[in-house]
């Protein structure tokens, strides 16, 4: 068990299945709201999140997406891409649905809490 109380992880578990990963008439997740998704950052933001495969190894078994959320953003599937397996840990079963979705077969889903994961060490050849 991680540092937080089992009242704090309950809290933040109720807050993203009910609200942050709920998708929105327009199709986005209601967290999107805290995010600058203006057309005059769009180029910005889609250079901001590809950015991230400059730090990972290019291909493996497995990928630890940890905190994964939904895999919101199609820049986010690219991580996966050389793995044949992407790990998305989440406390949130909302978005652990929403992620097995994009991910189809490669995407195995634990619902755990990223301040106290329950893999081995050494398992995964990348971490986002």
């Amino acid at each position: 068990m991680s540092g937080r109380s089992p009242q704090v992880q309950q809290k933040v578990r109720e807050f993203y299945d009910e609200v942050g990963w709920r998708l929105t008439s327009d199709g986005l997740y209601q967290n999107t709201r805290y995010e600058d998704l203006r057309p005059v950052s769009a180029d910005y933001i889609h250079r901001c999140h590809l950015r991230v495969l400059k730090h990972l190894q290019p291909a493996g078994k497995y990928l630890l997406d940890a905190g994964s959320g939904p895999v919101q953003y199609p820049e986010y599937r690219t991580y996966s891409d050389g793995y044949d397996y992407r790990v998305c840990a989440d406390l949130s079963i909302t978005a652990l649905i929403e992620a097995r979705k994009k991910l189809g077969e490669k995407g195995l889903c634990v619902i755990a809490d990223v301040a106290s994961l329950p893999f081995r060490a050494e398992v995964f050849e990348g971490l986002v």
